[in-house]
């Protein structure tokens, strides 16, 4: 069963729709837990839906094995009915030793789907590889890793 908190800690004067220290805690079911806080937010509603513009953004993702992923960005989109969240500019996705630099990451709850896109740098352990996409399900961790032009070849650099 889903469960949502939401904290505010400090509202800004002059708009009622910008918020400081925005923080929302979302279980998406009894393992996995969704937690999303920012800077400054403004909130906008379309079509019956909440969304949130969020400035100095983190994700955090923690699964049933209570592996963390966390990632940051400067700006972030997050939709509060289907808490999916599209995280822009500067993004970092940060698993146990690994590192994910992009210039976009999106989050999608309803099909378990993270997609990691344009300008993809991953460091590890292991190497580098730079990529246009990977695409990571949150339930099995499968990951597919791809270029946009079929004939362009992901780069791999080990250590």
């Amino acid at each position: 069963m889903e469960t949502n908190s939401l904290r505010i800690e400090k509202e800004q004067k002059n708009s009622e729709n910008v918020i400081k220290n925005l923080n929302y805690e979302i279980s998406l079911d009894k393992d996995t837990k969704y937690t999303i806080s920012s800077d400054l937010s403004e909130l906008v509603n379309i079509e019956n839906a909440e969304l949130i513009k969020m400035n100095k953004v983190k994700g955090t993702i923690i699964d049933k094995n209570k592996i963390t992923i966390t990632i940051t960005s400067e700006q972030a989109e997050y939709n509060s009915l289907d808490h999916s969240t599209k995280f822009t500019d500067n993004v970092l996705i940060e698993y146990l030793n690994n590192k994910i630099y992009s210039d976009n990451l999106e989050l999608n709850f309803k099909n378990n789907v993270i997609k990691i896109y344009e300008n993809v740098r991953y460091l590890g352990s292991n190497g580098e590889m730079i990529a246009d996409n990977i695409n990571v399900n949150i339930l099995t961790k499968k990951i597919n890793i791809y270029m946009d032009d079929k004939s362009d070849k992901v780069i791999l650099y080990r250590n």
